[in-house]
């Protein structure tokens, strides 16, 4: 009796054990997920920071599809919709987007939507502030997707205990950050995950997902044919896992031909797991009236990163603001509007 009912302590304690480590698994899998970054042009950084709409202060409608591919040959796409309208009366932009990301090795992705408020805040002569808040809501692919190993082998419906213990939810999450900006610098940060969303449907285990945070500075320098932008950002993104994170860092130099803008980038590991270098990339984008195109490309540089990913992408922008005028900066000292 005694050794039965220790076996039943055991089978309950592995059971406590397996749950934790799926819920563990599959958050990691959606952290991973939604911060993804397959940035390629520097002012889709708005998507990231919606205080960057104060660069440009236009009103537009953007979209951009990236296909990537790793090491493995395994692939992935992220799809974004996204533009901004300014109310002069009231002085905000909203904006807002829909991204989609689906990952082909294990058949599953997310789609977030996402509405941001961004106040234009004039200090003084020299100095212009975009602070804003941002209402994310973010929906997790369901396990109707994928295929386990169960139902490979003898078909049917899965007995996985996965669909037991976890099943995908939808939640609802702030983020909240600005951007400063003078006549050739800025600075701008972002707080991710606010409210620390509770992913999880278990009522046993609530598992949260961690606060993120992006901080950039930049730099604007006009020569006598053309400009210069530099970038630079740090993308902190802590593990749910104490003393680990999965932190980045990333250079852009944008050189500006009237408009035309030629983007290199260079991406870091600077994390518990590995530093040095990660990605190198490209793009290219270039105005034709109210319209922009862009291509850009990012390759790998680093062998040790099993999720390491090639990128190709293209963006369309339509601004409904015409400029009759052409410019070697990234944003000029005098807003537009």
């Amino acid at each position: 009796m005694i050794l039965k009912f220790m076996n039943l302590d055991i089978l309950q304690l592995l059971n406590r054990q397996m749950k934790k480590l799926i819920l563990v698994f599959f958050i990691s899998l959606n952290f991973y997920a939604q911060d993804h970054n397959t940035l390629f042009f520097t002012h889709f950084m708005e998507n990231r920071n919606p205080g960057f709409i104060g660069l440009s202060e236009f009103n537009h409608i953007s979209f951009e599809t990236v296909q990537s591919f790793d090491l493995n040959k395994k692939t992935s796409n992220s799809s974004l919709l996204h533009g901004s309208s300014f109310f002069q009366d009231y002085n905000f932009f909203l904006g807002y987007k829909i991204k989609s990301n689906y990952f082909s090795d294990i058949g599953i992705g997310n789609t977030e939507l996402s509405l941001s408020y961004t106040y234009r805040l004039k200090i003084n002569q020299k100095y212009m502030m975009y602070p804003f808040i941002a209402l994310n809501y973010k929906i997790p692919s369901k396990f109707s997707d994928l295929y386990f190993e169960d139902q490979i082998l003898f078909g049917g419906s899965s007995n996985d205990p996965v669909l037991d213990y976890y099943k995908a939810k939808g939640y609802v999450d702030f983020n909240s950050g600005m951007v400063l900006k003078n006549k050739n610098f800025l600075f701008g940060f972002t707080v991710n995950n606010i409210s620390k969303a509770n992913t999880s449907t278990n009522n046993e285990q609530a598992v949260r997902i961690g606060r993120t945070m992006d901080l950039s500075i930049g730099a604007q320098i006009e020569f006598k044919n053309f400009g210069l932008f530099l970038l630079g950002t740090y993308f902190s993104k802590p593990s749910i896992r104490k003393n680990e994170n999965f932190s980045e860092f990333r250079l852009d130099q944008e050189i500006i031909f009237y408009n035309f803008n030629i983007n290199l980038f260079q991406e870091f590991f600077s994390n518990t797991f590995s530093f040095g270098f990660k990605n190198v990339g490209m793009s290219i984008s270039f105005p034709i009236e109210n319209y922009e195109f862009g291509i850009g490309y990012k390759s790998s540089l680093s062998n040790s990163i099993k999720h390491n990913d090639n990128f190709i992408g293209v963006m369309f922008r339509y601004r409904f603001d015409f400029l009759n005028f052409s410019s070697f900066l990234k944003w000029e000292e005098d807003t537009y509007y």
